[in-house]
């Protein structure tokens, strides 16, 4: 995070949360992936009302959403997503079976139920009564069947590491990194020329 201080210098907790965004969610923003996850520490942040408030003004644009997943006194562990996009992940056939063996329920508000039961599960982590819920993989995009060969390779034997661990389909998975790393390099170079996130999709 020691390269934010930068952007905090600058003077905003608008500028830091476009820069937050630019740097680790323009793929779900654009709808390319169904969320993020990002860890922001506290230290960088001079007023949460107003960095959250700033957040959410500029995930409105694209559609998207945030939700807290965990705070403590040093971190914000934060859930950026399209709900239209992770709704459509998780309901896929395969994907909705997988989630349920981990007591994820498929009725009512499927979105609010999913991001609740992943928020006690990630607690529970942070408690130490449980593994990390490795499952968000699904909901960040990742192949189901990356996620279960890493899950049952207690992430080792892997054969291509980048923004997940891939055991299958190497190609599309470099593909797929790279065409990341194009959107944030883009939206980084846009916000350095003074320009918002906005003017991405222009």
């Amino acid at each position: 995070m020691s390269e934010h201080l930068k952007y905090i210098q600058n003077g905003t907790t608008q500028f830091f949360a476009t820069y937050v965004l630019a740097n680790y969610c323009m793929p779900t923003l654009l709808k390319v992936k169904p969320s993020n996850l990002i860890n922001v520490n506290k230290i960088f942040i001079t007023n949460e009302i107003d960095f959250f408030k700033d957040i959410a003004n500029e995930l409105e644009q694209f559609d998207s959403c945030y939700s807290i997943l965990y705070e403590d006194d040093v971190m914000f562990i934060i859930l950026i997503y399209n709900r239209e996009h992770l709704f459509h992940t998780i309901i896929l056939a395969e994907n909705e079976r997988f989630l349920k063996s981990f007591g994820y329920e498929f009725y009512g508000n499927i979105i609010n139920s999913t991001i609740e039961r992943l928020k006690q599960r990630y607690k529970n982590y942070k408690n130490r009564t449980m593994d990390f819920p490795h499952e968000i993989g699904v909901m960040l995009g990742y192949p189901l069947r990356d996620v279960e060969a890493f899950i049952n390779n207690k992430g080792r034997n892997y054969i291509l590491s980048g923004c997940w661990k891939v055991y299958h389909d190497v190609d599309n998975a470099s593909k797929t990194f790279d065409d990341y790393r194009r959107i944030r390099e883009n939206a980084i170079k846009v916000i350095d020329e003074g320009k918002t996130l906005r003017d991405i999709l222009e």
